[in-house]
């Protein structure tokens, strides 16, 4: 896929053969003809205007001019987070969603997930957590994985039940967590990190809704009328009536593994987000991929 980096000019010809032929394999019939001829008239004319497929079909912007060809964040992950539910699928095989319930609750947390993202950059992964509290004087780090190889950066959040005041597990993650993690996301994007930083969630498949391990709905309550805010960071859940409850969000697995782009109600993040959601129905976990 077609990334930006500091090491070929856009007006430039040294463009690698790999990178021209991973492009090629991976996009469509018309992604490639589009591609090739952006590439023909960079070559022939020079100039940065024939650029035109950054923006449409590309991961990464970068508002210095510069054009590379190589992987992005998103790809090494993908392959990470395939790794992951291969795991759980051979461990877990065979146990219903209670059972695996009450496994994702109190034997996983969010090291857990993170070191299984981050082993196959071996010694490369350097991981964050805890840093801010070392570090006098630093601000929250907004990620928990450094891969300083590749100058990526990647927010993990896992997404359990806790016990409730009212003595069921049904406790989650205050929304504040999570908008505080996607706005981290989109300013660094803004700020020409594309294709350098992403943000990942992980859950168990052992719940019949989302919504019960993260707060979608406008208030409080068993069954809340879903937030539009909310949904529009999650485009793989969907719902077949109106008024759409938090509990009628399901899961369009027809969507996965498919960039999907964020469509999002903000006066202030304006630009290209996509989310890539990993999983199928038999699979005993889940991802979500934010870059």
């Amino acid at each position: 896929m077609v990334t930006l980096n500091e090491e070929t000019p856009v007006n430039g010809v040294r463009m690698s053969f790999a990178g021209v032929f991973g492009f090629i394999c991976h996009h469509s019939k018309l992604e490639r003809i589009t591609y090739m001829i952006s590439l023909f008239l960079r070559i022939l004319f020079g100039v940065s205007k024939y650029n035109f497929i950054d923006h449409e079909i590309c991961n990464s912007r970068n508002r210095k001019g510069y054009y590379i060809m190589g992987p992005t964040i998103d790809q090494y992950i993908v392959a990470n987070c395939l790794y992951t539910i291969d795991e759980f699928n051979i461990l877990y095989r065979g146990w219903d969603k209670p059972k695996l319930k009450i496994e994702a609750d109190e034997k996983f947390n969010e090291m857990d997930i993170t070191v299984r993202i981050g082993y196959p950059f071996k010694q490369n992964a350097h991981y964050t957590a805890g840093e801010s509290a070392r570090i006098k004087k630093a601000q929250k780090i907004n990620h928990d994985l450094y891969i300083a190889q590749r100058d990526f950066k990647i927010e993990v959040k896992y997404l359990k039940n806790w016990i409730s005041s009212a003595n069921t597990r049904a406790a989650s993650k205050n929304w504040s967590v999570f908008q505080q993690d996607f706005d981290w996301l989109m300013d660094e994007i803004d700020n020409d990190k594309a294709g350098k930083v992403a943000f990942v969630i992980g859950w168990f498949n052992c719940v019949d809704s989302f919504s019960q391990l993260i707060q979608l709905g406008t208030g409080n309550g068993a069954y809340p009328l879903a937030d539009e805010r909310k949904r529009r960071y999650f485009p793989f859940l969907e719902a077949n009536k109106v008024p759409v409850y938090t509990k009628d969000l399901k899961y369009c697995y027809k969507k996965a593994y498919m960039e999907l782009p964020l469509d999002l109600i903000s006066s202030k993040y304006k630009g290209i987000y996509r989310c890539m959601f990993i999983g199928e129905e038999k699979d005993k976990f889940h991802f979500a991929i934010y870059f």
